[in-house]
C-alpha cells in the first residue's frame, strides 16, 4: 500500500492559506517589490525565506501561526484583528478546500 502523505510532491495547499498569503502580500508587501526579501524579514520580524515564499507562492504558502503572529506584533494589530480583516476580503472564498499541487 502506498502512502500518499509521504509523498513531498503531493502537498494539500489550502484556500485559507492562499488568501492569508494574499492579503499579506497585496496589503502589507505592496509597494515593497523593489525591496531585497532581507530588508522586507527585517521590518516584519520573519525570514527573508518566508518573505520569498508569500511573494511568489501565488497558490498559498502553509504559514505556521507563530509566524504569522509575530508579521501582526511588527505590523502593530492583534491576529483577531487581521483575520477580521482577511475574512472581510475573502470571507466568500475561505473555507475548508484545498488543491492538491
Amino acid at each position: 500500500m502506498i502512502d500518499n502523505n509521504s509523498n513531498k510532491e503531493n502537498k494539500r495547499v489550502y484556500n485559507v492559506d492562499k488568501f492569508v498569503c494574499k492579503f499579506i502580500r497585496e496589503n502589507w508587501f505592496s509597494g515593497l517589490h523593489d525591496e531585497k526579501p532581507k530588508k522586507i524579514a527585517d521590518e516584519f520580524g520573519i525570514h527573508y525565506h518566508t518573505v520569498e515564499k508569500i511573494m511568489t507562492r501565488t497558490e498559498g504558502y502553509h504559514i505556521p501561526l507563530y509566524t504569522l503572529s509575530t508579521i501582526c506584533f511588527y505590523k502593530g494589530i492583534k491576529l483577531s484583528q487581521f483575520f477580521k480583516e482577511v475574512e472581510q476580503l475573502y470571507g466568500q472564498n475561505l473555507d475548508d478546500t484545498y488543491d492538491v499541487k
